[in-house]
């Protein structure tokens, strides 16, 4: 029979007959899982340093003493907001009002220069450096490097500006044929990034199958000189940032009410039975 004595300090009992320490139940339901042999992960004391510990009873009735798993590390990381949202929001608007320019819809005008600079660029290197702040290595690099991508292609507009102050110009403006290897270019990045997307959501898949599309026809567009190639390009490039506007907007909606009132079709994943 198993015997135990409970002590009235905060700390241990001995068993009799054995020299195992255990220590004490604090509650009724401990004890009775305790005699019946059950296996009770308790809090119990050190004698020496008074660190946490479990036990259990064996087959012979001793007590064995276990160390206690450590306490789970809370990641900062999951109390961070996600910001995809931004990121497609911010490419979405932008990637719109950049095409309507190439469509021949509107001129290229301040407005555009303004959107791209602060939303399609800035917004979305924040993005990438808060998805970096949460380890995620893929939407860290789409981010940044699109952010970066907007930003680049405002300079194109504006570093070469002519000045009567200024009437020797070190940076030409770039022709036609260089834009299109420029675009090119962004058109290899975008196909790894296709190949990435693959087990992603279907929506965010197709965001990057719109992108890559856009980047040949801008390629192609300028590396022949075509006006109709280039106004083409425009109006696929709207149909590309509308779509990353969805995913973006569906985020937010989705995150704020807790549940999917805009899908983004996850996508189907085999199930391994080995």
């Amino acid at each position: 029979m198993y015997i135990c004595i409970f002590f009235p300090t905060p700390c241990c009992a001995y068993s009799l007959g054995t020299t195992h320490i255990s220590c004490k139940m604090r509650n009724t339901d401990e004890r009775r899982a305790w005699r019946l042999g059950e296996e009770a992960d308790v809090p119990m004391c050190d004698p020496s340093n008074q660190e946490p510990c479990s036990a259990k009873k064996d087959d012979n009735g001793s007590v064995e003493r276990l160390a206690a798993a450590p306490a789970p590390v809370e990641d900062y990381r999951q109390k961070l907001g996600d910001p995809g949202a931004v990121g497609f929001v911010a490419y979405g608007i932008t990637t719109v009002l950049y095409n309507l320019s190439n469509a021949d819809l509107f001129p290229l005008n301040t407005t555009t220069a303004g959107i791209v600079i602060a939303y399609g660029g800035f917004a979305q290197v924040i993005a990438g450096i808060m998805e970096f702040v949460r380890g995620n290595t893929f939407p860290c690099t789409i981010a940044t490097t699109f952010g970066s991508f907007w930003i680049a292609t405002a300079l194109v507009w504006i570093l070469p500006h002519k000045d009567t102050s200024t009437p020797n110009e070190y940076l030409h403006e770039a022709d036609e044929a260089f834009l299109g290897v420029f675009f090119l270019l962004w058109a290899v990045f975008t196909s790894v990034a296709l190949a990435s997307s693959l087990v992603m959501p279907r929506a965010i898949f197709f965001v990057f199958v719109l992108t890559l599309l856009f980047f040949v026809l801008q390629s192609v567009a300028f590396l022949s000189k075509s006006a109709l190639l280039k106004r083409i390009a425009g109006f696929e490039g709207i149909c590309c940032g509308l779509s990353a506007l969805y995913c973006g907007l569906a985020m937010m909606l989705n995150d704020a009410h807790g549940k999917t009132l805009l899908p983004l079709f996850p996508p189907r994943r085999k199930h391994n039975h080995l």
